[in-house]
């Protein structure tokens, strides 16, 4: 057997909670979700997830290491993600057209959501840090290839995410719908969620390695 079951079930647990604490994966699909409806919002989320796939892969590979060990790439990564959450939350807040990605039939819209999903994701690289330091806890040579361990853990721990944010991309895509009806509050709305995104931004610059 790969896991000891109580190992596994314990696991499990502490993956369900990480799923649900607030953090700047559920900030930014809750965004999205709340500026484009919920099926833009579901998109965001398979981005969000690929990226962990990404992260998961890294770590079972040992290359997290690397950025675990160079302050200066780990850094170069954060001011990218920055930057990108910067330009995307000024883009919100310039926008007055009150454009629907919900509404577009353009499958460029579609495919452009989900890659700025993966990348919001990739370029948080506290996440391949947590990560790095969170699955192997739970890996045990004597039960075989610790790489495949990882594996499975890492799939877990993004099942769980996956669930908890499509059920908030859900939500903040209905309550999209709602504001919809009013355009003041669709004003508001872009405006809640471009300064959310800079709010993020600001985080990931201003909290640093922690």
């Amino acid at each position: 057997m790969l896991f000891d079951p109580a190992t596994f079930v314990v696991f499990l647990g502490a993956s369900i909670a990480i799923s649900i604490t607030p953090g700047p994966d559920m900030t930014y699909v809750f965004a999205r979700g709340l500026a484009h409806g919920p099926k833009a919002g579901l998109i965001s989320v398979a981005g969000v997830a690929t990226g962990l796939v990404v992260h998961t892969t890294l770590v079972s590979f040992g290359l997290a290491v690397v950025v675990a060990q160079s302050p200066v790439l780990f850094d170069i990564i954060r001011y990218v993600g920055a930057a990108y959450l910067v330009w995307m939350g000024i883009k919100l807040l310039r926008d007055r057209s009150g454009y629907s990605v919900s509404a577009s039939t353009d499958k460029a819209a579609w495919k452009a959501l989900y890659v700025e999903g993966l990348i919001v994701n990739l370029f948080n690289p506290k996440i391949l840090l947590f990560f790095l330091a969170f699955l192997p806890q739970f890996a045990d040579p004597a039960r075989g290839s610790v790489a495949l361990q990882i594996a499975v853990l890492g799939a877990t721990l993004t099942g769980c995410g996956l669930i908890v944010l499509s059920s908030i991309a859900m939500a903040s895509g209905s309550l999209r719908t709602l504001l919809a009806r009013h355009p003041m509050w669709m004003r508001v709305q872009q405006i809640l969620t471009g300064s959310l995104m800079i709010g993020l931004a600001a985080h990931l610059l201003l909290s640093g390695r922690r």
